[in-house]
């Protein structure tokens, strides 16, 4: 699950919603949600919501930088995480908001 921006921009699924690497596993819950658990007990929990201003992109490529750091091995997971893209549709246009 290396592409969680590039889906949720597209508007597409994933090939699988759930999986696991080495040291988490991972859940598609919707269309700009994601969590991951790790395998090694943890009592702490980490919301990471960005995107509701679809023009405000810096903390969605953060976000996005992250998760594939994650992925990659790069940086353990040590607390259960929830990110979120608040408003892919905005996101998608680059508009502030959708009315």
């Amino acid at each position: 699950m290396d592409d969680f921006l590039a889906l949720t921009l597209a508007g597409r699924l994933p090939h699988h919603f759930h999986g696991q690497t080495a040291h988490f596993r991972w859940h598609w819950i919707d269309c700009g949600i994601l969590q991951l658990i790790p395998h090694e007990p943890c009592d702490r929990s980490l919301v990471l919501s960005s995107g509701l201003h679809g023009n405000e992109t810096a903390p969605v490529e953060i976000t996005d930088l992250l998760l594939r750091q994650l992925f990659r091995g790069e940086i353990p997971l040590r607390w259960r995480l929830l990110a979120i893209f608040g408003n892919p549709p905005a996101l998608r246009t680059n508009k502030r908001y959708m009315h």
